[in-house]
């Protein structure tokens, strides 16, 4: 080999060696998709369908085909499927029972005339409930589906058009009478409870979670609580455009048949409060809608059955309609097969898949799931799926991409870039339903631009008022950096009204950056925790260059407690009286953060305070504790944090006899602007000391300190404190203490 050659080959090499490492600084984001909202969807791009209740993307069906037809004898209002047999209300023409082991050639069971038109059916193990129009309720055994046979029936107050049932109550629409309540506990004997007026004219019901919704007509959506459920009571009203003619249900879902407006579709996921997501309008009178995941069967009278796509309830699509030739009352689905009630023609059985699946509408995109503007390095996948699905991720928008495994192993992109979006691609390799991607978890490199907080912790051991904030350095904060790092700065906010900076935010310090990954410092917060709730604080870092460039962190959150115990208080004695009870005083405190004294009574020395023992808590440095009896006292005092001190217990003084109580009133009470406080003096009396003290304690105003002879007397308050400012309204404490005893009452004050 040429010297020249080798000499090329080396120098690279010792150029590595004498460059200063340039360390990069990363962090790690887990993305978790489980496609229950379309938020990162990308609906512009993604093709396939995303649906949003069954949680999965999957390829859309190509359509609706028509695969039966079954002629009934009457007018084919309502259907309901079970045990591979459909059985229609129909009309005139009273139960008809069809086999549909074949969708396709279904064939007549049975047919059972009922009391009346036959308007709508709920199925209920055996037994099928009618709404059998003028009069009212009919059922019917289904335990045989080749010979139907009636048991009971009652006659409601109004014309039964709909019926839905919950344990064993019916609820039936009856017109301009309302809803009518059915006891069906014994089917031979059904028995009406009552019936509801809505408001209008109701048309169908439905069950919701603890609720009935009501089709009612011109009047919307009414929805009745069910809490006592033979009771209905009115709990809400949404009002819609056009007619309501019925109404059913799934999950939070209401979807509202509502004539020449369409279907609508309602949140009911707080009955008292509907909201209106969405409509879409239909050819001809919309009469019935039934859901099944993301995708919405409707019944649209002359306009035929129409397919929805619902996954944003608030723009629905159409995947597919069909022309039915009658007029479209109902649909039922039972499998893959769309069972419709289309009027004098009988009913009819659609496949909503009848040619496959349609592979050419096979993409699912996301938009930016980087919420930074970091660059993304190296990305992992994970995802749970069927059949066939090929991953693509891009850092540049979806400029261009690279192909990713779903087993996480790390895989690194060739350029840099901020914009990380996924692309899932379904490949159709087995039989249907095809492809379904039901998760996915991409755990993706970022590198810092700014630094990043990791931890706001409290600091043990203090009196609260600070923090530690720890943060990873910015990848600009290393040696060799083109333009480094040269300082780090620290800001609080101070007020909730603005949010990411530039807002109202309070600097704090700075400290220099050394080309670390970490760094630390202890900051204040704005206050201290309570046993009420964290006292949240809020700051970020602002990483500033050698040419003045910054970088902003992201906002984060701390708070910091005080975590000293308070001392405990002092003073504290118990002074008996004749009835048995005992005066309880003690010290003021002088603590700042300041909560509650808490009491603790035992009849036992030796008894630790514990929540059974505790008596009571107070504000104020006094209590009259009226149960008789040898109690022991122990008293602590509680601050903000909650955070409570050791104990002391009640000193009684020694030989100090059971004696009737001070006398000490006060009037007026409450009063404005003066009152007078009237006392005895028992014989043989040391010094009289009288003073108003605050509910925390702390002295307002002395009204007596001195020695005063037996007998009655009086001293009046003003309102005013010891250096003659008027003191604002509010609850004060009158204490009078003669050698050992004292009385304590309270006054009110009002401005």
């Amino acid at each position: 080999m040429p010297t020249a050659q080798k000499g090329s080959w080396i120098l690279p090499v010792l150029l590595c060696a004498l460059l200063p490492a340039v360390r990069l600084q990363a962090a790690t984001t887990v993305f978790f998709e489980d496609f229950s909202s379309t938020a990162w969807r990308d609906s512009a791009l993604t093709t396939a369908q995303w649906d949003t209740l069954a949680g999965e993307v999957r390829l859309p069906s190509l359509g609706l085909a028509l695969s039966g037809t079954y002629n009934t004898t009457g007018n084919a209002f309502a259907c309901a499927a079970a045990t591979g047999y459909l059985f229609v209300a129909d009309g005139t023409g009273g139960l008809t029972s069809l086999d549909i082991a074949d969708p396709a050639a279904p064939i007549l069971g049975f047919n059972l005339a009922t009391l009346d038109q036959a308007r709508d059916i709920a199925l209920s193990g055996n037994l099928a409930v009618l709404a059998v129009g003028s009069l009212g309720l009919q059922i019917i055994d289904i335990g045989d589906p080749l010979a139907l046979s009636a048991r009971g029936d009652v006659d409601t107050p109004g014309y039964a058009t709909s019926v839905d049932l919950s344990g064993n109550l019916a609820y039936l629409a009856q017109s301009n009478l309302g809803v009518a309540v059915v006891d069906i506990t014994a089917p031979d004997n059904p028995a009406f409870v009552r019936s509801v007026a809505t408001g209008n004219w109701a048309r169908g019901v439905a069950l919701a979670a603890g609720a009935l919704a009501v089709a009612d007509g011109d009047s919307g959506l009414t929805m009745l609580d069910l809490t006592v459920p033979d009771t209905p009571v009115f709990l809400s009203r949404l009002h819609t455009t056009g007619t309501v003619l019925d109404v059913t249900v799934s999950g939070d879902r209401a979807y509202l048949a509502a004539g020449s407006a369409g279907v609508i579709i309602v949140d009911i996921s707080d009955p008292a409060n509907p909201l209106q997501l969405g409509s879409y309008a239909t050819i001809g009178t919309c009469r019935h809608a039934v859901a099944t995941g993301d995708s919405l069967y409707v019944a649209a009278g002359s306009g035929g059955l129409y397919l929805l796509d619902v996954s944003n309830p608030a723009a629905p699509i159409l995947l597919e309609r069909s022309d039915t030739l009658g007029e479209a009352y109902h649909t039922a689905l039972a499998g893959d097969v769309a069972w419709l009630c289309d009027g004098v023609e009988g009913v009819k059985s659609f496949l909503a898949d009848p040619q496959g699946l349609d592979t050419t509408r096979n993409i699912a995109r996301s938009l930016d799931i980087n919420t930074s503007s970091d660059d993304v390095t190296s990305v992992r996948l994970v995802s749970d799926y069927a059949d066939s699905i090929r991953f693509d991720l891009s850092n540049n928008g979806g400029t261009t991409w690279t192909a990713v495994p779903d087993d996480g192993i790390p895989v690194a992109f060739a350029t840099s870039g901020a914009d990380l979006r996924w692309r899932a691609t379904l490949v159709q390799a087995g039989p249907y339903p095809g492809p379904v991607l039901r998760d996915l978890t991409i755990t993706f490199e970022r590198i810092l631009q700014a630094a990043e907080i990791t931890t706001i912790t409290d600091i043990p051991g203090d009196t609260g008022g600070q923090v530690r904030v720890a943060f990873n350095a910015s990848v600009h904060d290393t040696l060799g950096a083109p333009d480094p790092v040269t300082q780090y700065s620290v800001y609080r906010r101070y007020t909730g009204a603005k949010a990411y900076p530039p807002g109202n935010w309070d600097y704090l310090l700075s400290l220099p950056a050394d080309a670390e990954t970490q760094y630390s410092v202890v900051v204040p917060t704005l206050s201290d925790s309570s046993s009420g709730g964290a006292a949240w604080t809020a700051f970020f870092v602002r990483a500033r260059t050698a040419a003045g460039k910054l970088y902003d962190s992201p906002v984060d959150s701390g708070y910091s407690v005080n975590n000293l115990q308070p001392p405990a208080p002092s003073g504290f004695r118990a002074l008996p009286d004749l009835s048995g009870g005992h005066q309880l005083a003690w010290d003021p405190t002088g603590l700042s953060d300041f909560s509650h004294f808490a009491i603790y009574r035992s009849p036992d020395p030796d008894t630790p305070i514990q929540p059974g023992t505790l008596l009571t808590v107070r504000i104020s440095n006094d209590y009259y504790d009226a149960q008789p009896g040898d109690w022991y006292y122990q008293l602590t005092v509680v601050n903000l944090a909650g955070q409570e001190s050791e104990p002391v217990s009640a000193v009684q003084p020694s030989g100090v006899p059971r004696t009737a109580p001070l006398e000490l009133t006060c009037s007026p009470n409450p009063f404005n602007p003066v009152t007078e406080f009237a006392f005895t003096v028992p014989e043989g009396a040391g010094t009289v000391k009288l003073a108003v003290f605050d509910l925390r304690g702390r002295r307002v105003r002395t009204l007596q300190n001195g020695p005063l002879p037996s007998g009655k007397h009086s001293r009046r308050w003003l309102g005013r404190d010891d250096e003659g400012r008027s003191v604002a309204t509010g609850v004060y404490c009158c204490r009078l203490d003669i050698g050992p005893r004292l009385r304590v009452i309270r006054v009110s004050l009002v401005r």
